[in-house]
């Protein structure tokens, strides 16, 4: 790449460049611009991240244009890697249809054609596929991650129309994304709100060990109830909560 420190230098110039026009540029500037330094397409792709990460827009660039590669998915559970791998083999064959092609087809499809319907779909698999990479890091598996792509993908072609005033491609990428993260704060809340049963189960454990130590008994869920501040019923659905976790993780015996 050069002198490493030159390039820093130029990559500095040029996001300041970038951002006396309106924060935008393209591919192909950046391009011209380093063009005396023998780039491969990695150390483009890292030019284009920190282009975008200085908060100047790619017009021709999008976050998932990287290629898809088995790191991805290594982090993963093996038998769901393995999953994840034969999917991603099966959407190698999976052509993509251009913007324009899209809304041609897009057009079909808003006429009642439902083969166009199906190749919108099954062309915009893989681009499922490259959005969820930008969630891997999160709790979700890839799997997952990928699933719940393709409900916003099915959603998002139901629910197109030409009015909305965006492209088909900018709609269904909306569509994906925000099915995603919506996945991921619903998975977020049910993580939330097990830790919050679990310390109240073990809240009331230790509350009816004290107890039974001071009565010299037992104590009754009313006593308990009143003790912890909230109503009967709601201790005994932490008992019973508390009794079935036990009753899962207590191993069979023969």
């Amino acid at each position: 790449m050069g002198d490493k420190n030159k390039f820093l230098q130029d990559l500095t110039t040029f996001v300041k460049i970038a951002k006396t026009n309106h924060n935008r540029t393209t591919k192909q500037e950046i391009r011209d611009y380093f063009s005396d330094m023998n780039l491969d397409e990695g150390q483009r792709a890292m030019i284009y991240r920190y282009v975008v990460d200085q908060g100047v827009f790619i017009e021709d660039y999008e976050l998932w244009d990287e290629p898809i590669s088995e790191e991805d998915f290594r982090e993963e559970d093996k038998v769901e890697s393995a999953i994840v791998k034969i999917y991603m083999d099966e959407l190698k064959d999976k052509n993509e249809l251009s913007p324009d092609q899209e809304q041609f087809v897009a057009r079909k499809m808003l006429d009642g054609d439902m083969e166009a319907r199906d190749l919108l779909i099954e062309s915009n698999l893989t681009l499922v596929t490259k959005i969820a990479k930008e969630y891997k890091s999160r709790n979700l598996p890839m799997g997952d991650l990928i699933q719940e792509g393709n409900i916003g993908l099915l959603m998002g072609v139901n629910e197109y129309e030409l009015s909305t005033g965006v492209t088909f491609h900018e709609f269904i990428s909306n569509a994906i994304h925000k099915a995603i993260e919506d996945a991921l704060v619903e998975d977020s809340r049910e993580t939330i709100s097990a830790k919050k049963v679990a310390s109240r189960a073990n809240e009331l454990s230790e509350l009816a060990t004290e107890m039974a130590k001071e009565l010299e008994r037992e104590a009754t869920p009313s006593e308990l109830a009143e003790r912890m501040g909230i109503t009967e019923e709601q201790v005994r659905q932490i008992m019973k909560i508390s009794l079935d976790a036990v009753t899962v993780e207590e191993p069979t015996r023969s």
